[in-house]
């Protein structure tokens, strides 16, 4: 019996999800490994240095709001998009309105 963390689904194919954590941090989520969120970027107010939010992993739990990242998300944390853009690796939201994962 698996233990789920939250309600993320998981994803039959290999697509890679960028994501804003309650929207505080800017990360991605493998799509077999849904318990957490790696960061690519972490509001500035939040104690922890750039060296160690880095590849910092949050996991995720039924009470955080995980929504598809959007290019507006990127300039926000200030994070380049141009390596995610047009990637069939990489799914984000291409609108303006949100869409929730959890």
């Amino acid at each position: 019996m698996e233990v789920r963390l939250n309600n993320i689904p998981k994803l039959d194919e290999y697509v890679i999800r960028l994501v804003v954590l309650n929207e505080r941090m800017l990360g991605y989520i493998y799509p077999d490994k849904t318990s957490f969120v790696v960061a690519l970027a972490v509001e500035s107010g939040d104690c922890v240095s750039l060296l160690d939010a880095i590849n910092m992993r949050r996991y995720v739990s039924f009470d955080d709001k995980v929504r598809l990242a959007t290019e507006r998300d990127f300039d926000d944390f200030n994070v380049c998009f141009e390596g995610f853009r047009n990637d069939p690796m990489y799914m984000y939201n291409k609108g303006t309105e949100p869409i929730y994962l959890q």
